[in-house]
């Protein structure tokens, strides 16, 4: 009994000195204090510098952060009811997707400091080649599929363990295996530590389930980072949106610019010809709702039917000087372009298409 009481007291003892308050406004002025403080996390800053670019293109942008106070005084909270520094607490606890995680060093620091062990130990057991089959799963509703696949692994089991001080009995953790962590998903999420450190993810694992086990009041109900990042990828159930019956909206056509439409609208002032200038009305009835990808090929049209009307005045022309038969202006005329193509141009018998 005597020993649980020393180790209360130390427990409040570790909240007094600066961080130590007879009432809720002293607490908020707290708050207020570490959320103007640069070396707090991002989270509880009242201000985030947001950086992009490099070079001469470098800027930074300052964003108020609303919810910094809030998130100060929760740390806070937290900090009072476990008697440790507010500072430690913020360095230590994450928000990921919402929900709030320890990182596992600071349970396994919680779980040797709270007095009531010794020091946690971790057992390492090999259980040499094994082929492990798991599932897989792809699409969503009445669309999802299962495949069942095969991984060969050098499977080992570690168990957290330490001794209780108060009756001296060994407690330990429940084991984690390779076995576990493939089948559980937590092995093959993308980004995963667990093919390139697997000792290492093993022993924070097996720290957080003996923390959960054996102390709760360390991790408060609180996952670890670790933890919190393996359910929300590996194990996300939020099933797909189906596609909207709705019909979706069209894309928004950009049109010719100014230039553009001066160029054309010059070009169309040169056609002289009645039955063209009727085509080429019909065709184009507003210049400026052309297409800025369909520019080139009316500046193409008009230009051959513009070299065609030259052709034919000077056909015209020649034939009245020689007093001779020539070819009717009015016949059809193909014109060869400058980039090499062939157009059909605007003549009396030819329409845009």
């Amino acid at each position: 009994m005597s020993e649980l009481t020393t180790t209360n007291n130390q427990t409040q003892a570790a909240g007094t000195g600066l961080f130590n308050f007879s009432n809720f406004t002293e607490v908020v002025k707290a708050a207020n204090m570490l959320a103007n403080s640069n070396i707090v996390p991002e989270t509880y800053r009242a201000v985030i510098v947001k950086k992009s670019g490099w070079g001469d293109s470098y800027r930074e942008e300052r964003i108020d952060n609303p919810n910094a106070v809030a998130n100060c005084l929760i740390a806070l909270n937290m900090s009072n009811r476990m008697g440790a520094d507010p500072l430690m607490i913020m360095q230590n606890l994450y928000l990921i997707e919402g929900r709030p995680a320890w990182s596992s060093t600071f349970i396994i620091a919680g779980i040797n400091s709270c007095g009531r062990f010794g020091t946690l130990n971790f057992e390492f057991t090999d259980l040499g080649n094994r082929n492990i089959e798991y599932q897989e799963t792809s699409g969503y509703g009445r669309n999802k599929k299962y495949f069942t696949k095969t991984a060969n692994v050098n499977d080992f089991s570690c168990v957290a363990w330490a001794i209780d001080k108060e009756t001296g009995n060994r407690v330990e953790s429940s084991p984690i295996t390779l076995e576990l962590a493939i089948k559980e998903g937590w092995y093959f999420k993308r980004g995963s530590k667990w093919p390139t450190m697997p000792e290492q993810m093993a022993k924070y694992r097996a720290a957080a389930f003996f923390g959960r086990l054996y102390a709760p009041e360390v991790m408060m109900g609180i996952y670890t980072k670790d933890e919190v990042e393996d359910f929300t990828q590996a194990r996300d159930v939020t099933p797909q949106q189906e596609p909207s019956e709705q019909p979706q909206p069209e894309p928004q056509i950009q049109y010719i610019d100014d230039e553009q439409v001066d160029i054309l609208t010059k070009m169309i002032a040169c056609v002289t010809n009645p039955k063209s200038v009727a085509n080429i009305k019909k065709a184009i009835p507003d210049v400026r709702l052309i297409p800025a990808n369909h520019f080139d090929y009316y500046q193409n049209k008009l230009k051959a039917t513009i070299d065609m009307q030259v052709i034919k005045d000077e056909q015209a022309s020649y034939a009245q000087q020689q007093n001779t038969q020539s070819a009717d202006p009015n016949d059809y005329v193909e014109v060869i372009a400058d980039d090499g193509g062939q157009y059909n141009v605007y003549d009396n018998q030819q329409e845009m298409a």
